[in-house]
């Protein structure tokens, strides 16, 4: 956090919190507009618009790898009202 340099304009950022302590990693707008759809349990394709410019999958596949998630929601669009299924992860 000390390298911030507030008069270098705006700054997104991931916080995370471990048993072992805080981490907090630097991101662009785009990758912290999908994140924090995503973590507002906004589904993908929300998530996705919310952030032009984002590589979708690899932004995906970096949350799945840090352990960002612990439980995703599968909506069957032709089921009965959006049916859905809960499952934890890993």
């Amino acid at each position: 956090m000390a390298r911030i340099d507030l008069n270098s304009g705006p700054v997104w950022l991931l916080v995370q919190r471990w048993q072992s302590g805080i981490e907090v990693t630097g991101c662009t707008e785009p990758a912290w507009s999908f994140a924090s759809a995503l973590f507002a349990s906004q589904p993908l394709q929300a998530a996705i618009d919310a952030a032009s410019n984002v590589e979708a999958s690899i932004q995906l596949a970096d949350h799945l790898a840090a352990g960002r998630f612990v439980d995703f929601t599968l909506i069957d669009p032709h089921g009965p009202t959006g049916a859905s299924e809960q499952h934890s992860w890993p």
